[in-house]
């Protein structure tokens, strides 16, 4: 399928959240030219529950820097190029465009870089990531967890991790819907392919946010 995308490069990798709903980056790639069928956004009836503390509550730092540089996460190393706070004019006028499911929220684009170093490809690999920050002032009582089941395809796009062989990378974009007044302060990572022996939690630093209102990728 090809992604009318205005004025954008001829792939992205989309990949909507649900809201408060635990879900894993089931993995692979994707190349341009294969036909695919329009995904449906995921929905969640269930609400982000701030944890009651002091209106004074001062948020703690962030893990943004320049130069993110890449994380081993297991057998993956994984780095995030690009950060956009809002991208919800790009989606919402994508065809088919994407709604936003609740009033107020908008939607936030995290760019990776994702390299195998391990020593094969899995078919049955699982990323997770989920992001962490805060609203109205409050820390989130949950994260905001990754539905990697839920995408928007254009050629070239990368969607997964699973088929990436030993050394070979992929990029793509994640798209969260968030509250409009979400701030992002950390984003965690989780090599899950083995469920027996998951590995920790881990945060993968992030670049300073580029502009809000362009299209979600800078690369030709």
């Amino acid at each position: 399928m090809t992604a009318s995308q205005r004025g954008l490069p001829g792939w992205a990798w989309v990949l909507v959240g649900a809201l408060i709903v635990i879900a894993v980056v089931v993995a692979g790639i994707m190349i341009a030219g294969r036909n695919h069928a329009t995904p449906t956004p995921a929905t969640s009836d269930h609400t982000t529950r701030p944890v009651p503390t002091p209106s004074t509550a001062t948020p703690e730092p962030t893990t943004v820097s320049p130069t993110s540089g890449a994380t081993q996460i297991g057998d993956w190393s994984v780095e995030v190029v690009e950060y956009k706070p809002d991208v919800t004019e790009y989606l919402t006028t994508y065809d088919p465009p994407v709604k936003i499911t609740i009033e107020g929220h908008r939607f936030l684009g995290i760019k990776l870089r994702v390299t195998n170093t391990g020593d094969r490809a899995n078919a049955f690999t699982e990323l997770g990531e989920r992001l962490d920050g805060y609203t109205n002032g409050h820390k989130l009582y949950e994260p905001y967890y990754l539905d990697v089941g839920v995408s928007y395809r254009g050629d070239d796009y990368l969607s997964d991790v699973r088929y990436l062989e030993p050394g070979e990378s992929g990029e793509g974009w994640l798209f969260y819907e968030v509250r409009g007044d979400f701030e992002l302060t950390d984003i965690e990572m989780q090599d899950r392919r083995d469920p027996n022996n998951k590995t920790p939690w881990t945060s993968v630093p992030f670049p300073a946010p580029t502009e809000t209102t362009s299209t979600p990728t800078t690369t030709p």
